[in-house]
């Protein structure tokens, strides 16, 4: 790994002396208020915004999918979790941006897009002080589903049910986005920032969307409020499996964004210590992640419609339980983006690490990332009214009703 490094090092630095294919900063030829809201905006990340807007899509379309059996979705708490989980995305963002240029990750040298704080546009206590106020207002807009609030149409509050493990995935969620570059031990600095995406940026981010939009009256589903009831209102009631595989396909894309960055940043990291999977095992191993992201986020795609109970069978009649295939919209629609995701599996294949080629890579897995979280969303919600009355059994839908 060592060797490699050197190798990517004076290969770098050869490019970068052959030609200046430094990004240009959005705000560089503006002056006043413009370069101001400009400089601000581009702080904020835009194009990232996806990592948020994705699971909570997702979410609320399992939870419509559940309107076959009484479900409904709940607006009053779940839009203000929406924009919860935006202003979270712009907190990890900003403390990322700080904390990055205070540990030199982002200096001089930097081949990714340019940054506020590295530019010197904003002071990094500054900047960093930001990220913190929009992690605490993330958690303040997801405490009202935590609460499982009921408003009335003239607006008073009729009921309430306070959801710990809600309530505490949230804290846990904001503290993730923090802790990725922030704090003592910051996750991305120690080879862990891909296995926080996948958990936090895809199965928390989706149960939480989810159960966003619980209702106290439907019972035996995805998500449950019940005072009466210890069982429903645990961690077990909000990470069911259908959460757990949708928040697992979601992530590994998601993960894909941080392994292209990871491969495009090998070289500086490498500089200041940032044990990220390329430095530790080199570009060559996070190459293969990415492909395994991919193969693992559609290859699932097959168990949207697979009936593991064999209901479908009629195992009644039979003796036994079998399981059989069924295809769904779940199923079907993401697999038609593949094309998206090749197209970046086949460019991760041919770049060269370190180098600007690696924005292209990156702006493509985003884009990837968006249509088949969409899709899959879009899947779930055409798939609505499949999940059998007393529950949703382990995959057991029947959406395109395709076969006899």
């Amino acid at each position: 790994s060592q060797t490699e490094m050197r190798r990517l090092r004076a290969r770098v630095a050869a490019r970068a002396a052959s030609s200046d294919t430094a990004p240009r900063a959005s705000w560089a030829h503006r002056v006043g208020w413009a370069k101001f809201f400009s400089a601000c905006v581009a702080a904020c990340r835009p194009k990232s915004l996806t990592a948020a807007v994705v699971p909570f899509a997702v979410g609320t379309a399992l939870r419509l999918r559940q309107a076959g059996d009484g479900g409904t979705l709940n607006w009053p708490t779940a839009c203000p979790a929406f924009f919860g989980y935006v202003l979270m995305q712009i907190g990890c963002n900003l403390v990322n941006d700080a904390c990055d240029f205070v540990k030199g990750a982002d200096g001089p040298t930097r081949v990714g897009p340019a940054r506020v704080t590295q530019r010197g546009v904003f002071r990094a206590k500054s900047v960093h002080r930001c990220g913190v106020v929009c992690l605490l207002a993330a958690f303040a807009l997801l405490v009202p589903a935590g609460l499982g609030l009921d408003w009335n149409h003239q607006g008073g509050i009729t009921s309430y049910n306070v959801n710990k493990p809600f309530l505490t995935w949230s804290l846990l969620s904001c503290a993730a986005a923090y802790l990725y570059t922030g704090g003592p031990y910051p996750l991305g600095y120690h080879g862990l920032g891909d296995c926080t995406v996948v958990a936090f940026f895809g199965v928390v981010a989706t149960g939480l969307a989810c159960a966003a939009h619980g209702d106290h009256h439907v019972s035996g589903g995805f998500y449950a409020q019940s005072p009466s009831s210890d069982s429903e209102n645990s961690s077990r009631s909000l990470f069911t499996p259908p959460v757990l595989l949708a928040g697992t396909q979601t992530g590994c894309l998601a993960a894909v964004l941080l392994a292209v960055n990871n491969l495009r940043d090998a070289f500086t990291d490498s500089k200041v210590a940032k044990k990220t999977l390329a430095v530790v095992f080199g570009t060559d191993f996070v190459k293969r992640e990415i492909y395994f992201l991919v193969a693992t986020a559609y290859g699932l795609l097959v168990l949207w419609s697979v009936d593991f109970d064999g209901t479908s069978c009629n195992a009644a009649s039979l003796g036994e339980s079998c399981a059989w295939f069924n295809p769904t919209w779940a199923s079907v629609l993401p697999s038609l983006t593949l094309p998206l995701a090749l197209e970046v599996t086949n460019c991760v294949r041919k770049v060269f690490p370190g180098t600007t080629e690696c924005n292209e890579i990156l702006a493509s897995a985003a884009l990837a990332h968006l249509a088949f979280g969409v899709s899959l969303a879009a899947g779930l919600a055409l798939d609505m009214g499949s999940v059998p009355s007393g529950g949703f059994s382990w995959f057991s839908v029947g959406g395109l009703g395709f076969g006899g």
